[in-house]
């Protein structure tokens, strides 16, 4: 129902636009413009599903971009195009004025303003979606050993590697950025790919020169399972998941499904544990952090990895045994949003997630929600910069 009616109101924007466009600049004009974004529309849909090859997906996300594209066309215009109407409006029937012609420094500004829309969507397509930005996370905590003081962790997410082309240049870059901040260690929270494991294969090599002096550890996400490719029966995705842990395994990553492992410097531990992926409404919630906790000794500083920001909404928020820092993914940010500061920021993932970029403190937790290192559905990024995360630790004295 949502869909349609937002599809209602997007062709009812295109129609007041045209008549708004019509009245400014004339009809042969404005059928001229028209019919040039239709046909533009149609080589990208044509082009994007022959790249991919991806069946109904391909034209769905086609289609998304084509009304991402048109929306931020037609909204500046019948914006202005209102304003006008509501004034004239007034002037006939309050002043009881004769109409006035249209605004040529309103008609101006509302192009300005689409044309504005239009570039970012073209920027963000093109520059902000291989941006990669590092933002700090300081920890200060009494329960971090003093031999763990100033421990540097490197968190990514989200990696996608289906959205990359095969040889793309940003990715060993980024491999560069990361290793350049010398992590202790690297953690990965999930969806390393889109569809299959194929997606991570020609990958492999860039993923190896990862360094981490005290290893490399990566939990599943919602996409890992290979859920999304319907060529796959169970007995496929099993086989998939298979090839998963041993691509992780030849990149010298250690994958946690509801496990932890005791890092340890100067016989003092700290620990990382990693759940499945554990979702709300149509993300599968496989995470058990009963069983990925089991045994950890209290006291102990805990950090979990767990893709969806939802789990420690509903459960590691409040759960009996503490976890000092959780780690998550899952959002983008939605891949689109402004960012000003920490507090004055904004993206529609907000209306679903209540935990969607950035830290969040509940009950003495902690949790970090990346951006996303890739980008999936739109093939770009609105405002919101690909992330690596760069963490802390600090010991604090009581």
């Amino acid at each position: 129902m949502v869909i349609i009616i937002t599809l209602i109101i997007a062709v009812l924007a295109g129609v007041y636009a045209y008549r708004y466009l019509r009245a400014s600049i004339g009809k042969k004009t404005t059928n001229v413009i028209y019919l040039s974004c239709a046909i533009v529309s149609v080589i990208y849909a044509l082009s994007e599903n022959i790249m991919e090859a991806n069946g109904l997906f391909s034209i769905i996300k086609s289609i998304a971009v084509v009304i991402l594209f048109y929306t931020a066309a037609t909204i500046p215009l019948c914006i202005v195009a209102l304003m006008e109407d509501i004034f004239h409006l007034a002037q006939t029937q309050l002043l009881r004025k004769k109409r006035s012609h249209r605004s040529n420094v309103m008609f101006i500004i509302a192009t300005t303003m689409a044309g504005a829309g239009i570039f970012s969507i073209i920027y963000g397509m093109t520059v902000t979606k291989t941006d990669w930005k590092v933002y700090p996370l300081e920890m200060y905590s009494q329960r971090i050993p003093k031999s763990f003081d100033s421990l540097k962790i490197v968190q990514i997410s989200d990696m996608h590697l289906g959205s990359f082309s095969a040889g793309d240049k940003n990715i060993p870059r980024a491999i560069e950025m990361i290793n350049a901040l010398k992590p202790d260690i690297i953690l990965f929270t999930g969806d390393i790919l889109n569809n299959n494991t194929r997606e991570v294969k020609p990958w492999l090599g860039e993923l190896k020169k990862l360094h981490a002096t005290y290893g490399k550890y990566a939990v599943i996400g919602n996409h890992d399972y290979c859920e999304y490719d319907r060529d796959l029966n169970e007995q496929g995705r099993a086989s998939q998941m298979d090839s998963l842990k041993k691509y992780y395994k030849i990149t010298d990553f250690t994958l946690l499904n509801n496990e932890h492992r005791a890092i340890t410097i100067n016989g003092e531990n700290i620990y990382i544990a990693g759940v499945e992926n554990w979702g709300t409404g149509p993300f599968p919630a496989r995470g058990d952090i009963q069983k990925a906790t089991k045994d950890i000794p209290q006291g102990h500083y805990i950090i979990l990895m767990s893709h969806d920001p939802d789990h420690f909404k509903h459960i590691i928020s409040s759960y009996p045994q503490m976890i000092d820092l959780t780690l998550s993914g899952h959002t983008h940010a939605m891949q689109m949003g402004i960012e000003l500061s920490d507090k004055i920021r904004w993206s529609p993932i907000q209306y679903r997630s209540k935990y969607w970029a950035g830290r969040y403190d509940e009950n003495g937790r902690t949790l970090y929600v990346n951006r996303g290192f890739g980008y999936h559905f739109f093939p770009g990024r609105m405002g919101i910069r690909p992330e690596i995360t760069l963490i802390t630790l600090h010991h604090a004295e009581k």
